[in-house]
């Protein structure tokens, strides 16, 4: 399978974003059918209920039938895999989907089992099963209008009538997306070796102010010649947002079930800002914030908690938690304002508690600047558009 472009593309945009963040000093088409639908699933098959269809193709000479299943004891595949299948991230979970804000994958286990049929169709025993891991990867990039899904399958062990299976898979989606290509040939299965496939997808919310999700879903399955029909599932992955609302971005895809979360470090560049946040979270105000996008209101936010008659010393500013640009400043607040005996601010309501309220203290200004900076770097990077949640963690 010939590596394709927009692969490339991708890894390079969410290499990039990765690397940005590593720096910081702180920090709808109709859905196609699948080609082949799956089985019942094993526990049907062996009960009985699927006996009709059995007996047709015992009758049309077919001597056996397989079911396949996934299990909890997958594992990250074995082996070195292909050169144009990506590595399983290190935050891919076992048994269930890992999340990233650009990223979503599990590795989890399968079972194939062949049955013997007697010329009734009734199951006559075990005559062969396999086993392995596979991997699901579903990526996207915060500046790329498409996003990827790999599946990578590794058959492990095995025994019997398995010989000349092959695998095979199809992809589509729904929500605001069009498949733009679906690539999984068909492929033998072999002890120790892998079978993949990948498939990309385009959104369709690309109006100016748009916001759309999707759901990509990826069926593949095993046949045999001996069978009577193809075996698989299907993969969903947790649902992708694409937008053209981030303010000062264009198109590009996240995965919105993953909250982000900025880090301030109170030995970085900005130790005061830091001190700040980590004083006011720690009176119980709040380290979940969600972010507003009006600038009007962000800036009567503002003024709110830093008016001008708040006297500044020489070299400092105001700085305000929650940030103004949060559903959570200064207008939308309980209660009044807060700060400390660091701060020099007298307000009259110093180290003060609760939950509800807000802080403002004056700190180095280019410390305030740069932070601001900063937070407005991680809300386009990780397309924090309104209402987005999001949290602020202070590191030492």
């Amino acid at each position: 399978m010939r590596r394709f472009s927009i692969k490339a593309a991708l890894i390079t945009a969410i290499l990039l974003a990765l690397s940005l963040l590593a720096i910081s000093p702180i920090m709808a088409a109709q859905p196609a059918a699948p080609v082949a639908a799956p089985a019942p699933d094993c526990g049907s098959l062996t009960a009985g209920v699927n006996h009709g269809r059995l007996a047709a193709a015992a009758k049309a000479g077919k001597t056996s039938v397989a079911c396949v299943q996934t299990t909890t004891s997958g594992k990250p595949p074995a082996g070195a895999a292909p050169t144009e299948i990506l590595p399983a991230p290190d935050w891919c979970a076992i048994n269930q989907w890992g999340l990233r804000r650009t990223g979503a994958c599990i590795a989890t286990g399968w079972v194939l089992t062949v049955y013997q049929l007697d010329e009734w169709g009734n199951i006559i025993g075990v005559i062969g099963e396999m086993n392995g891991n596979i991997v699901a990867y579903a990526y996207t990039a915060a500046d790329i209008s498409t996003w990827g899904f790999q599946l990578s399958i590794n058959p492990t062990g095995g025994w019997g009538a398995i010989g000349g299976t092959r695998a095979d898979g199809s992809a589509w989606c729904d929500g605001w997306c069009s498949l733009r290509r679906s690539d999984f040939p068909t492929q033998s299965v072999a002890i120790g070796g892998f079978v993949h496939g990948e498939s990309y997808y385009d959104t369709t919310a690309t109006a100016p102010g748009a916001v759309g999700f999707a759901s990509n879903h990826y069926s593949w399955w095993f046949s045999n010649d001996a069978w009577p029909y193809p075996v698989g599932t299907t993969f969903t992955p947790p649902q992708v947002r694409c937008d053209s609302a981030t303010p000062g971005k264009g198109v590009g895809c996240i995965v919105p079930d993953y909250t982000p979360w900025l880090v301030y470090n109170l030995s970085g560049p900005y130790p005061q800002l830091a001190r700040h946040i980590l004083d006011a979270q720690s009176s119980g105000l709040p380290v979940r914030l969600n972010r507003l996008t009006d600038p009007d209101l962000i800036n009567t936010s503002r003024s709110i908690a830093c008016p001008d008659r708040y006297p500044r010393p020489e070299g400092h500013s105001c700085d305000e938690y929650p940030f103004a640009s949060t559903f959570q400043g200064a207008l939308f607040a309980a209660a009044g304002p807060r700060t400390w005996d660091w701060c020099q601010l007298d307000i009259g309501q110093s180290n003060s508690t609760g939950p509800s309220g807000y802080s403002v203290c004056m700190i180095e200004a280019g410390q305030n600047s740069g932070g601001g900076s900063t937070l407005g770097w991680f809300y386009a990077d990780n397309r924090i558009i309104n209402a987005d949640e999001f949290g602020v963690s202070i590191e030492p």
